[in-house]
């Protein structure tokens, strides 16, 4: 009985697959509201006017077009998103821990308060973006450009990997980066006044010209120099 039921849960899930994405293609639902959709494919799917709230897209792989739909409490954690632009995302969109391959801002001047607490986003394009608002905690920004960024109280602590960042010119005023991982990370000129950076790891990283009048630092920051 029980191999019977795992058979039968073992075909509808090859086969919804399929039956969800040529529903979106087809326009036949626009409704997904509390679906389970973990690990779908819907990249390059017109998505404009669908319901995905509190929809469970966990693991799925997605593209730019996922902000058309709604994502109103939608769970994306672990979901790859190619292509994203930072300045698009509707407020309130939940970015926790997704992968964010691409991701890029095309209006700087559109200050952003995504969510992207522990969101992996390797090489991002951020030159200039406003993120004074973000929720950036644990992030992993690894090779991303921020040159010019704004971060002021931004916090970046809960050990974000920020390793060879460039956050040139970048004005990080009051923002909290204890425990976070700068190293070998490009701060020449940046804004580090009253920053938090308790236990920050600034081995190679390059603070020609930054100011750090009233920051907080340790032994460990104090390699930095």
């Amino acid at each position: 009985m029980e191999k019977t039921r795992v058979r039968i849960s073992t075909l509808v899930a090859r086969y919804r697959t399929p039956i969800v994405y040529w529903q979106l293609r087809l326009h036949l639902t626009k409704d997904f509201a509390s679906e389970d959709l973990s690990g779908f494919d819907l990249r390059g799917l017109d998505l404009r006017g669908v319901s995905f709230r509190d929809a469970n897209l966990t693991g799925a792989m997605l593209d730019a077009h996922i902000i058309q739909a709604d994502l109103t409490d939608a769970v994306l954690h672990h979901a790859t998103i190619y292509g994203l632009d930072l300045s698009r995302v509707p407020a309130g969109v939940d970015l926790d821990r997704a992968r964010l391959v691409g991701l890029h801002c095309s209006d700087p001047s559109r200050a952003s308060d995504a969510r992207l607490r522990g969101a992996e986003m390797h090489g991002a394009d951020l030159k200039n973006a406003n993120l004074r608002g973000a929720d950036l905690r644990s992030v992993d920004l690894t090779g991303a450009d921020l040159r010019g960024a704004v971060l002021e109280g931004v916090d970046l602590g809960g050990r974000a990997n920020l390793r060879s960042v460039n956050l040139a010119g970048a004005r990080l005023y009051g923002a909290n980066l204890a425990y976070a991982d700068l190293l070998g990370a490009n701060l020449r000129d940046a804004d580090l006044r009253d920053a938090n950076l308790w236990r920050a790891d600034l081995r190679m990283a390059d603070l020609t010209g930054a100011d750090l009048r009233g920051a907080i630092r340790d032994e460990i920051a104090e390699q930095g120099k």
